[in-house]
Parts: C-alpha cells; structure tokens; sequence
C-alpha cells in the first residue's frame, strides 16, 4: 500500500515538473520571440533614424569625370551686351503650345527645357565648382531669357501638361534650383522677382534651418510669393541605388509630407539625388503621387513615358546670344 503511494506521489511530482518546465520553456519561446522582434524592428528603422544629407561628400564623389575649372569660366558676356538690348515685343509670341498633343498618351511630347542650377554664389564660395553660377551670370541668363520672350512655368505645370495635354505658352521654359541653400533665397529670389520669372526649388528636408541652408519661414515665404514653386528633394540626400526599398520610401514619400505641412501646399514634383535612380524609384515616385521626379539626365523633350525620369539642361556660364543658340539650336535635344 505504502509502495503504491509513494509511485503515485512521484508520479505526480514528475508531472508537476513536466508541466513546470513546459510553462518556462513556453515564456522562453515567447521572450525570445519577442526580442527578436524588436530587433528586427529596429534593424528596420534605424538607417531611416541615421541617415544623415552628406551634399558635398557625394558630390565630390559623383563630380564629372572630365570636369576642368577653366570650361565654366566662358561668359560671352561682350556677345550679350551687343546684340540682346532691351526687351523685344511678345505680343503675339506667346500664343500656341509647347506641347504636342496625340490620342495615345504615352506618345504626348512638351518641348520644354528644364534648366538646373545649385549654388547661386560668386565664385569661390563653394569647393563644388561645377554646381555654382556667379549671380551677375545668373542674372544675364534671366535677362536673356526675359527679353526673347521665354515663358518661365513651374514643373508642376509641366507636369500638367504633359498628364493630361493642357496647354502651355511657347517658349516655355523651366528653371530649377536642387538642394535648398540659403542663395536660393538671398541671390536667386530678388532676381527672379526682378524679371518676373518662375522657379522650382528642390528642398532637402532635414537640412533646413542648417547653416548654409534655407529655413522652413524663408522657404515658406518664397512658397506664398507666386514665384517659388516647393519640390521635394528627399528628407537626407542619400543616393537611392544603395538604400533598399523601405529607406527609398519613406525619403521620396516622407519629404512631400514634411514639405507639405511646412508651406500648407501640395508638392507635386521630386528631383533624384545627384540625378541616381532606378526602375524602383519611378515607381516609388508614382506611389507617392508625384506629378514628375526629374534627372539630370540631359534633353528638353519631356514625355508622359518618362514622366519620372524629366530631363534637365545645365547652362553653364552661357549667356546672350550664346545661351539662346544653345537652347533653340544646338543646345542638348533627345
């Protein structure tokens, strides 16, 4: 009798520490399950938390192969003062349409070119030579531009045209300005006011109120002005070909929002940094709801194709009738 209560009694001990071991190793399972998760959770958020805009380190990187200081120190600014004058009559120049118009949408085609300017400075204010225009050039190019009757629009109007075939003046004619450094609003401003043209403003986000850069009041009162249009340039400048798809997400979709709650506007076009991107990207952009994202890939005739991927001219220190036979001549075409 005893021996059969002893059995029974360990038995059940047994059981017990069955049941025991069970229950901790089910919390271990779940513990670990749970740090695991969290550190999944932060492998995935933590580059969007690091990331940081490196402009002119990549730049320095990605700088033109061929660059020589001395092809962006030709002005032709003796040309410009003998032929250009004073501001010739429009009347009658802007009327028709840049844009081609055609049943099959993805064969509509606006002849219109996309200048990219950077640093709006005097020479010698920036180590990244190639990306600067000294204002007294800038200057000469508005002028240029203002007295042969060139209609300056924003991208977005661009982008417009080219979605759903409205029209635009002839001789139309965009200018844009990549990253947000505060000469945007010091040099190029005042002088786009002065001529009465139009800009579209590429904005990094996370490097406003930097010094160097522009701040979130000056870019929302260029915004309000009806001469700044706002895009968006990404949050941190990264190059996008290395990020994977959650980083190249949350920098093209997250710096239309910031951007949107800074100037109380939508913002309808992106710009790729230093002009890299992939098939990815293109489709990350139309996700987003962007109107065009624009490269720097070099041609003036935009299509609804290649909505995302805009071609972009850099002028260079052209001006007068040097930059006129490069826009209408022999500048890049596609």
């Amino acid at each position: 009798m005893n021996n059969n209560i002893d059995k029974a009694f360990k038995h059940a001990i047994k059981n017990k520490q069955i049941v025991l071991s069970s229950i901790i190793l089910g919390l271990a399972v779940v513990f670990i399950f749970s740090l695991e998760e969290q550190g999944n959770a932060k492998v995935s958020t933590e580059p969007l938390q690091k990331e940081e805009f490196v402009v002119q380190e990549q730049e320095n990187i990605t700088q033109p192969i061929d660059f020589r200081p001395e092809q962006y120190a030709q002005t032709d600014s003796i040309i410009y003062e003998k032929s250009m004058g004073e501001r010739v009559a429009c009347e009658g120049n802007e009327t028709g349409s840049a844009v081609t118009v055609t049943d099959d949408i993805g064969q509509r085609k606006v002849d219109v070119p996309v200048l990219m300017y950077h640093y709006i400075e005097a020479a010698g204010s920036t180590t990244l030579p190639w990306l600067y225009e000294p204002p007294e050039i800038f200057e000469k190019q508005l002028k240029t531009l203002y007295n042969k009757c060139y209609n300056s629009i924003f991208v977005s109007d661009l982008g417009k045209s080219i979605a759903d075939g409205s029209q635009l003046p002839v001789k139309s004619i965009a200018l844009t300005f990549d990253d947000g450094y505060e000469d945007m609003y010091t040099n190029a401003f005042p002088l786009l006011k002065k001529y009465d043209m139009k800009g579209t403003m590429y904005i990094i986000v996370n490097a406003l109120d930097k010094p160097g850069y522009l701040t979130k009041e000056q870019v929302k009162e260029m915004a309000d002005s009806g001469y700044v249009e706002i895009a968006a340039h990404t949050l941190n400048h990264p190059d996008l070909r290395h990020k994977d798809w959650q980083v190249a997400n949350y920098e093209i979709g997250g710096s239309k929002r910031e951007l949107e709650n800074i100037i109380g506007k939508p913002v309808t076009d992106f710009a790729y940094p230093y002009g890299f991107f992939t098939v990815r990207d293109e489709e990350i952009c139309r996700q987003a709801g962007y109107l065009t994202c624009a490269s720097t890939y070099p041609g003036q005739v935009q299509t609804y194709a290649e909505r995302f991927s805009l071609y972009r001219l850099r002028p260079g220190f052209r001006v007068g009738s040097a930059l006129l036979s490069w826009l209408e001549l022999a500048g890049p075409k596609r």
